[in-house]
């Protein structure tokens, strides 16, 4: 990812002062832990804008780099909110992180029409959180980009 991020600012059709990091659960928690602080604060790369994570893994909280979103659903059984609630909880540090749980929404609950269980985990699409988060993720975007 921060790869790609250095080869993006060389693009002149590319803002180089605004490029963020999206992404969706197992996605999601890899956007979690490359936004840690450490190892990343010797390095020199610059940090992203802005990271977006739907439904990850939350492991525990340590101190980031990027102002962050995570988007849940209180039914996820395969990434279960709670523990995103206890991660933002305890996430300590000037660099904020933004937590939405959307009600009675399941896991890929934005993908359109899923409805199916996978290794005993309920996979189902949630209109209206679907809607909701992209919408919120958008404004989390332009406010931080």
């Amino acid at each position: 990812a921060y790869g790609a991020r250095e080869y993006l600012v060389d693009l002149p059709y590319v803002d180089a002062s605004s490029i963020s990091v999206l992404g969706l659960s197992h996605g999601g928690m890899t956007i979690l832990e490359l936004i840690k602080e450490k190892p990343f604060a010797s390095s020199g790369l610059r940090p992203f804008n802005a990271a977006v994570a739907f439904y990850p893994l939350c492991g525990t909280p340590e101190p980031i780099r990027t102002p962050t979103l995570i988007l849940i659903g209180s039914a996820d059984t395969w990434t279960p909110s709670i523990q995103c609630e206890q991660y933002a909880a305890g996430m300590e540090g000037p660099v904020p992180v933004d937590l939405v749980v959307y009600d009675d929404a399941h896991h890929l609950f934005d993908y359109p029409d899923i409805d199916t269980e996978e290794l005993g985990k309920t996979l189902r699409t949630h209109p209206e959180a679907s809607r909701q988060s992209r919408q919120t993720a958008r404004a989390f975007l332009a406010q931080h980009n």
